[in-house]
């Protein structure tokens, strides 16, 4: 059966200098990795999550036990701890995450929970 890529090899043959099988291999997988990052985006949509990065913050988090420092949570998702913070407000403005408890009167040092 034929499809889209298939076609693409056939416009393409005694044209371009490639490797059909790798090109039909290559194609493919860029057809597959926009299907699932449309499949993801929708399914972080219904729980309230705007993107993947809301996304790997909850499951950082997640994986801490629940609870964790915006600093926690840049260190492991390798963030500059300013960038971290704004996220955690994200979350916390958008009701993903509860209201943080102020460890010392920094805002980068609150623990931050599921």
């Amino acid at each position: 059966m034929e499809d889209s890529v298939d076609r693409h090899l056939a416009r393409w043959r005694g044209e371009a200098p490639f490797d059909e099988r790798v090109e039909a291999i290559v194609t493919r997988m860029q057809f597959l990795v926009r299907h699932l990052s449309h499949t993801k985006e929708v399914a972080l949509a219904e729980v309230g999550a705007q993107d993947r990065y809301e996304f790997e913050t909850l499951h950082r988090l997640t994986a801490r036990g629940g609870s964790a420092t915006p600093s926690e949570l840049a260190a492991d998702l390798l963030l500059p701890p300013a960038g971290m913070t704004a996220r955690v407000d994200t979350l916390e403005r958008a009701g993903l995450i509860a209201a943080r408890t102020p460890v010392p009167p920094c805002r980068t040092d609150a623990s931050t929970r599921t």
